[in-house]
């Protein structure tokens, strides 16, 4: 008997607090009205999470624009991008949202903390419940991560 391994790959739009065109939602979380956050963050991020995934974040003047996350639930691999229309703001030192999709059948919550201008700790928090073709990759899972800008 061999090993299954499945890998998953989704890419998505996240509106500002209303579906997208793919189906995301942001809720709550992410604030993605005006006001600059410190330039000081800028850049891109890249890290490693605690299952030894890569992860990493984009953001600009204005706030987060883009999430790449991975993460494994067995033997299952999850490759998630997120790409915010509308730059989501970072409150003091952190970033939190709740992005739910696929009618809520996938839930990831992020938290980035910026512990200085070029390093950040946060964790990835996901719930994928029963995808048609997905086999038995569904499932609860956290995992932490640190991440450096580049």
């Amino acid at each position: 008997m061999g090993w299954f391994r499945s890998s998953m790959v989704l890419v998505f739009v996240v509106g500002s607090g209303c579906a997208g065109e793919e189906g995301a939602q942001l809720d709550g979380g992410a604030d993605v009205g005006p006001g600059p956050v410190s330039a000081a963050y800028s850049g891109q991020w890249t890290g490693v999470t605690a299952q030894g995934l890569d992860i990493g974040f984009a953001v600009n003047e204005e706030g987060v624009t883009l999430l790449d996350l991975n993460w494994a639930i067995g033997d299952c691999r999850w490759q998630v991008s997120f790409h915010f229309p509308e730059p989501a703001h970072i409150q003091g030192e952190r970033f939190v949202t709740s992005i739910d999709m696929n009618d809520g059948r996938l839930t990831t919550e992020v938290t980035i903390s910026f512990e200085t201008q070029s390093r950040a700790e946060g964790s990835l928090s996901y719930e994928v419940g029963a995808v048609p073709g997905a086999g038995a990759c569904w499932g609860i899972g956290l995992t932490t991560f640190a991440a450096t800008k580049a």
